[in-house]
């Protein structure tokens, strides 16, 4: 951190160069991150951008699109850091959602999960953009989705996913999606689509079993169809089904 001070700050040795005094101030900002000196971390963020927007760099797209989502991403890494993870997340999609087509920007500013974080618009408009290149997003919005009781909308989702996997990846679906959305669409109340999920799920996993080519996760997919198994008993009136089954396992698909 010294060596970069003394190449910011001394007038007579320092470095004058905007292109080259910009990552020496992010890469001061990155230190004090690692000394958990946060706001001093922002401080030199904002410092690094006024210095870029003075020399006409912002807004430019080939630095907006390199050196310039440094800007946005380690100012979130602070504000996380400060006990903002509301605020770390609208700074570190903003220059994302400028982009809408552009990959790596939706690559390098995925939000953090934070438990109990609320969702906001912007954040699902990210992951829904995201989509576009990466199916993935879809589920990363639904679990958002899911996380803030709005499991109609992260249903839809999953169900757009699922026929995505079907699309391009028939030969080796992956039950945890089919038991995923089984799942979230009881939640959701749509039984009917959510027992067929469930019943899809059940079906693939064990044709990949018969086939010799069983799915490292059947564990988790066991989990998610109890998990169904509560739900729908609880639906259906039958509570004490309901206790049962959420108690113990209803298979172990590995010595223990």
């Amino acid at each position: 951190m010294e060596a970069c001070t003394r190449l910011i700050d001394d007038p007579q040795k320092g470095e004058h160069n905007v292109i080259r005094r910009l990552p020496l101030i992010l890469a001061r900002a990155a230190h004090r991150i690692e000394a958990k000196d946060f706001s001093g971390a922002a401080a030199d963020v904002g410092k690094a951008r006024a210095e870029a927007q003075a020399a006409n760099l912002i807004g430019n797209p080939y630095f907006d699109r390199s050196m310039g989502l440094s800007f946005d991403l380690l100012e979130s890494e602070a504000r996380l850091r400060l006990g903002d993870p509301e605020g770390s997340t609208a700074v570190r999609i903003r220059g994302a959602l400028k982009m809408p087509w552009s990959w790596y920007p939706k690559v390098t500013a995925q939000p953090y999960f934070v438990a109990g974080m609320a969702l906001t618009a912007d954040e699902l408009r990210f992951y829904d953009q995201a989509a576009v290149l990466d199916t993935l997003s879809l589920l990363r919005a639904a679990i958002r989705l899911e996380d803030a009781g709005r499991f109609a909308e992260a249903a839809a989702r999953r169900e757009t996913l699922l026929a995505d996997f079907e699309s391009q990846l028939a030969e080796t679906r992956r039950s945890a999606v089919y038991a995923g959305s089984a799942l979230t669409l009881a939640l959701a109340g749509q039984w009917e689509q959510a027992a067929k999920r469930a019943e899809e799920a059940r079906q693939n996993l064990e044709a990949r079993r018969a086939a010799g080519k069983a799915e490292t996760d059947a564990s988790n997919v066991v989990e998610l169809l109890d998990l169904y198994g509560v739900v729908a008993a609880f639906h259906a009136g039958k509570v004490a089904e309901a206790r049962r089954v959420f108690t113990a396992r209803s298979e172990w698909t590995a010595p223990r």
